[in-house]
């Protein structure tokens, strides 16, 4: 019991903790862009371009840094995310309305990466407070993404230093943000209606809380969290008019997301049973091509009746499992 509530003491600190950082560092942040792109320093051999473009390019930098070397301390380099997140959000907002748009697609980039990570965070506080750390931002989960991550970057700066033309248009940039708003929409709500259903690490026991999940959007795609996520990551590809990104996305994480999805649907199998197989025939995954055999979901359906023999179905397969 003691454990409990420190365990719940630590959680209210930190959510505390995580609403100051939200809303004073974005505000500091956008005061200081606000003020600087005002008045400027000036840097007699750079141009205005050149600026906007290194600061930019610094933000993507510590990003992308902090994808590839995650630090080890649990709670005080948590906080220093949660504040760039929060200063590269504020300020691609203060470069998209106080600057001629150069690159705004990156900036848009980096702002939806911001809500993307920082949302994942705050569901692991609120819901599994107990499993936190830094990999809890999601913004270095796996190679296929540290390597979309960086492609996406280049491709966005060097298409618009060097094809600048070419990345502009309005057709495909307006259905980039309709399906990453889509995308970002499902994964919150999947996050946020899970619960503590809903978790970033894969559960190979079925807890006593646990429960199948078939309404809201779950009754639209059996894993709209990943379904969100892939889509969000094809979305903000076509908005940056990145062609290679818009291919590769969505390809590097399908090919992660479809080893987890097959593993993970035959842990449901065998946590639930023919219920799982029930609302498996009703709701689709939603991302193409994966899919279970039947040879390999009738293995875990054997697991699941092995561990409640009452609830096979006939004498046959009772035999059969004896």
């Amino acid at each position: 019991m003691d454990n409990n509530k420190k365990l719940l003491e630590e959680r209210e600190q930190e959510i505390k903790m995580h609403r100051l950082i939200i809303p004073l560092s974005t505000l500091f942040s956008f005061i200081l862009g606000y003020y600087l792109l005002h008045n400027p320093i000036k840097f007699h051999f750079l141009d205005e371009k050149t600026i906007y473009i290194l600061i930019e390019l610094s933000i993507s930098f510590i990003l992308i840094i902090y994808s590839i070397i995650p630090p080890k301390s649990k709670f005080k380099f948590d906080h220093i995310t949660g504040i760039i997140l929060c200063m590269a959000f504020s300020l691609s907002i203060c470069m998209l309305l106080f600057t001629k748009t150069y690159f705004y697609q990156l900036y848009l980039f980096l702002i939806t990466q911001a809500i993307f990570h920082y949302s994942e965070y705050i569901s692991v506080i609120t819901y599994h407070f107990d499993t936190i750390e830094f990999k809890s931002y999601l913004i270095n989960h796996s190679t296929e993404w540290i390597i979309c991550l960086i492609t996406s970057y280049c491709e966005t700066v060097l298409g618009n230093i060097f094809f600048y033309d070419y990345k502009h248009n309005i057709f495909i940039f307006t259905t980039g943000i309709i399906i990453t708003i889509i995308g970002q929409i499902f994964r919150i709500g999947a996050l946020f209606t899970g619960k503590k259903n809903f978790t970033h690490l894969l559960s190979y026991k079925k807890k006593p809380e646990q429960f199948l999940m078939t309404t809201g959007f779950y009754g639209i795609s059996r894993h709209p969290s990943y379904f969100g996520f892939w889509i969000w990551g094809l979305g903000t590809q076509l908005m940056c008019g990145n062609l290679i990104c818009s291919i590769g996305f969505p390809i590097g994480l399908w090919i992660f997301f479809q080893d987890r999805i097959i593993e993970e649907e035959g842990l449901l199998i065998e946590f639930f049973g023919e219920a799982y197989l029930d609302y498996k025939k009703k709701v689709p995954i939603l991302i193409p091509f994966v899919y279970m055999d039947k040879k390999e979901e009738q293995e875990h359906l054997d697991e699941y009746y092995t561990n409640h023999p009452k609830e096979i179905p006939n004498e046959i397969y009772k035999k059969k499992v004896e």
